[in-house]
């Protein structure tokens, strides 16, 4: 659902931002729920030009409901943004690259939560696995359980685990290669 809306100052709440609209540009979208869900969204973050929206959901997988992260554009709706091999069917998106084209976030495994990075070449892929692509980088005794944010490029993020020595830190990683 889109309404148009007269001359006015946008405000996305909970996400920080304030956009001047003018009576022409000015809209709002109601974005949808993920298929097989039961009707529960949650949005996080939105790309620089607005066009994609990151965050959760709820979708009916087996016997429960599972939050799923997931993509949301104009063109493609709200799409799950699947899973990790080994982990649960669990998953929040918690921010996007200003193109759109990288989401941070984390999912359950059986040991805990778990730091996540996706993009539509490489789909979900745990951020350790991504860093290990990296020869020399050593993350001995590392967990990282977070992905909360996303640098403009969508090659530095930011998050948080448990360092070596069994405290929670914050992390700072950049990744190897091409997205």
């Amino acid at each position: 659902m889109t309404a148009r809306l007269g001359p006015a100052i946008a405000l996305a709440g909970g996400l920080g931002l304030a956009l001047a609209a003018s009576a022409s540009d000015a809209r709002f979208d109601a974005l949808g729920d993920l298929p097989s869900g039961i009707f529960s969204s949650v949005a996080s973050a939105v790309s620089a030009d607005g066009s994609v929206v990151v965050g959760r959901g709820e979708a009916i997988l087996g016997e429960r409901a599972w939050s799923r992260a997931w993509r949301w554009t104009r063109e493609d709706g709200m799409v799950d943004l699947g899973d990790l091999e080994g982990g649960l069917p669990a998953s929040l998106a918690h921010d996007v690259s200003a193109d759109g084209l990288t989401v941070v976030g984390s999912f359950r495994s059986g040991s805990g939560p778990k730091a996540f990075v996706w993009n539509a070449r490489r789909g979900m892929q745990s951020v350790r696995a991504r860093l290990a692509e990296a020869p020399g980088l050593d993350l001995s005794g590392w967990t990282l359980s977070r992905t909360v944010a996303v640098s403009d490029d969508g090659r530095t993020l930011a998050g948080t685990g448990t360092n070596p020595e069994g405290r929670t830190e914050a992390w700072l990683a950049v990744l190897p290669g091409p997205r």
